[in-house]
């Protein structure tokens, strides 16, 4: 993506709930650090690709909105990470403790969104969870698009098959369109929300969390 809205390279939920204090409580966030958006992104982002820090770096924080017309949205990893001894698990873990953790999740909240895109990966997955049941779940692994649940808006099969096909249609577009079908584009209200919160994830506490300063802008 060319913003900082809903980038590609990290996961991030969006929880239908207008408590960020009951989010943090939930997914037992700590350390709570006001910032801006993109601030708070782009710290998630450093996690991730930071050459100088540990591959477990990406774990230990996250990043949480305001409520954006009810909706809260979290970035960041670490917030799936079930065990603290062990916390970097392979592919198909992955996708068992993140289909798991939304449908709990969703259980709470109503509805919860899942995305993340990682291009270097050619890999891209989407799930949307409504009271403990996966709705719509797909995903695109290196050439290979698995597809479960009814399309959430009428064109989204031709923009799967597009993105699919390497046509015009980038995964980043389906997402927002999505968005907007089910909860908001942030898009849309961005110039006027307030500052989220930079937290220390569960492993963050354990390990400690990457030391350079955070400056926001």
């Amino acid at each position: 993506m060319a913003n900082l809205l809903l980038p590609s390279d990290i996961n991030w939920l969006t929880i239908k709930h207008d408590s960020v204090e009951d989010v943090l409580e939930t997914l037992q966030l700590s350390e709570p650090t006001p910032l801006h958006w993109n601030t708070g992104v782009c710290t998630i982002l450093s996690d991730y690709w930071d050459k100088r820090q540990t591959p477990g770096s990406a774990l230990t924080r996250a990043y949480v909105s305001v409520p954006i017309d009810g909706w809260i949205f979290v970035f960041g990893e670490g917030i799936f990470v079930r065990n603290l001894e062990n916390p970097i698990v392979d592919e198909q873990e992955r996708r068992a403790v993140v289909r798991s953790f939304s449908q709990n999740l969703s259980k709470l909240y109503g509805s919860i969104g899942y995305f993340t895109c990682q291009p270097r990966e050619d890999r891209f997955e989407w799930m949307w969870a409504d009271n403990g049941v996966v709705q719509r779940h797909f995903e695109w692994n290196d050439g290979t698009l698995n597809v479960q649940g009814t399309p959430i808006f009428e064109k989204e099969v031709e923009l799967i098959e597009q993105a699919s096909a390497g046509k015009s249609v980038l995964w980043d577009d389906i997402v927002y369109e999505i968005l907007e079908q089910v909860c908001i584009n942030p898009e849309t209200v961005l110039k006027s929300i307030g500052k989220g919160t930079l937290c220390a994830t569960p492993y963050g506490v354990k390990v400690g969390l990457p030391p350079q300063p955070v400056l926001d802008l």
